[in-house]
Parts: structure tokens; sequence; C-alpha cells
């Protein structure tokens, strides 16, 4: 006896959202570490004889506005001109 049983729509979805979930999961599998090869060793890099100017862009509501300032004068202490 032979049943002819035909694919619903609901079927083919659910077989898709398998199959896509499936792909989705293998491209977010870390990729393997590659050795490096190093070529030359590199010092330290020397103190800037001139002043150095840090700029930044960020857009600011009042609540966040406080944080940034606090981070930029406790960045100004550590980091005296």
């Amino acid at each position: 006896m032979t049943t002819n049983k035909r694919m619903t729509r609901r079927d083919f979805l659910r077989l898709s959202a398998v199959g896509i979930s499936g792909a989705v999961l293998a491209a977010c599998q870390p990729v393997a570490p590659q050795a490096a090869k190093v070529e030359k060793t590199v010092g330290v890099t020397p103190a800037p004889t001139k002043p150095v100017t840090v700029s930044y862009a960020t857009w600011m509501w009042p609540a966040r506005e406080e944080v940034v300032k606090e981070s930029i004068r406790r960045f100004e202490e550590k980091h005296p001109l």
C-alpha cells in the first residue's frame, strides 16, 4: 500500500526554517586561528614630542553627557598636558 502525501505549505516552511537555521549556525562557527609568521620585531614607540589631540564623535542625551564628561576628566587627569 502506498501513501501519496503531498507536502503542505506549512511542511515546506518548517523544513526551510530547519535548513536556514543550520546554515546560519554553520556560518557562525569560529574560524580556527592560523599561525602568524613574524617577520620583524618592533620595539617600543617613543613618546610624542608634540601635544597629541584626541578627537571623538558621539551622540549624547543629557543622562549620558555627564558620564562622557567624567570619562574625559579622568583621562585628562591621568594624561596631563
